[in-house]
């Protein structure tokens, strides 16, 4: 009788089971490994208020001394990476912290933070071997970027063509906080501001440091100015070759932010009048007259009869200001403050003849009593 031979069967392999012991173990490692990164975060703070000390004129000085940043654009300022933060635009709705100035007539307004933190984050640095465990845990070293280094981030990425904001200008850093702009102390110090700047550290293979450097206040907002003009004219510029194609596609990539800087530049005096590009829901046969933009939501309207954003309660321009006051209508002091000459006038007047119409009526309701 010939022999059979069976068919080979499939052998599986089955992992080898983890253990309760081991699992507990790799969990401990972990925990291990997080408390270790915690206590190198609190050390680091520690150490860094430590060496943060004030001199003898009062000035904080040391790896945490205070730097403030203002941003002079209609656009909100951003810078990723480790840094990852975002400073809002004057017209945000959130900005409660202003500063301005008059330059040629013109109103210039800034959103200002004041960096008196630095950034920690963790970056590896190697592994740590648990003793009773045949793996390695990793091991974090605590880090830090200055208030100093990260203003330096934001003026580089928005004023240099090594940044990412496409040379917006309009960014302004400086040592200490705002009261470093107050009137006594600048007339003090001869306007005199210091500024965070990039140098090479000797002795090293071409790493970047961030020091200070004494600047003339009006100078450095002079250059700030000159560097935003350039680009909302070349930004306006693009808008309107883009607007006025014939290619549908072309024309609608005028995005909201060309708007946004187009607007900008005629509230503040860099051109004459509103181009019809600059209405959101306009085309290339649009016309601009029929839109009116909120200068705090940037929301518009077509309605011609709307003199007052809905939302915010604010005039839409100057003009609706004036008709707003000559109707009678609450309008807040600080819009009323940044009218031109000739609209500022004729609001002085209205309300002027408003009070008195209001005394003489007060004065004939007595008389009739």
């Amino acid at each position: 009788m010939p022999a059979t031979i069976e068919a080979p069967k499939e052998i599986q392999v089955q992992p080898d089971p983890v253990t309760p012991d081991v699992a507990a173990q790799k969990q401990e490692a972990m925990g291990t490994a997080d408390r270790a990164n915690q206590r190198a975060m609190r050390h680091l703070r520690a150490e860094l208020n430590d060496r943060t000390i004030k001199d003898q004129t009062g000035r904080i000085r040391g790896p945490l001394q205070p730097c403030t940043i203002m941003n002079f654009n209609p656009v909100p300022l951003h810078v990723g990476g480790q840094i990852n933060m975002r400073i809002p635009s004057y017209s945000d709705p959130s900005s409660k912290t202003q500063w301005e100035f008059r330059r040629g007539g013109r109103l210039h307004r800034a959103h200002y933070v004041t960096l008196s933190d630095a950034k920690y984050y963790l970056s590896p640095g190697g592994s740590t071997d648990h003793p009773e465990l045949t793996w390695a845990a990793a091991s974090m070293v605590a880090r830090y970027i200055p208030p100093m280094e990260i203003a330096w981030h934001f003026w580089r990425a928005y004023s240099t063509e090594q940044g990412d904001g496409e040379m917006t200008g309009g960014v302004l850093i400086f040592d200490g906080d705002i009261h470093e702009l107050d009137e006594h102390r600048l007339k003090q110090n001869k306007n005199k501001i210091w500024v965070p700047e990039a140098y090479t550290i000797p002795e090293t293979d071409g790493q970047l440091g961030v020091r200070l450097r004494e600047s003339e206040l009006y100078a450095e907002l002079e250059k700030l100015i000159e560097m935003q003009v350039r680009f909302t004219n070349d930004i306006s510029q693009k808008a309107y070759s883009l607007f006025n194609s014939k290619d549908e596609t072309e024309r609608r990539n005028v995005t909201r932010p060309m708007r946004i800087w187009g607007i900008f530049g005629v509230e503040i005096g860099y051109f004459k009048e509103k181009q019809p590009w600059m209405n959101e829901n306009a085309d290339a046969r649009g016309t601009f007259e029929a839109m009116k933009t909120c200068p705090v939501c940037r929301t518009s309207t077509t309605d011609p009869e709307a003199l007052m954003c809905g939302a915010c309660k604010v005039p839409y321009d100057a003009k609706c200001t004036v008709e707003c006051v000559r109707r009678g209508w609450p309008v807040a002091e600080s819009v009323l403050d940044v009218l031109p000459d000739a609209e500022h006038k004729e609001v002085l007047k209205l309300l002027s003849q408003q009070a008195e119409r209001r005394a003489a009526r007060e004065k004939a309701a007595r008389e009739t009593k």
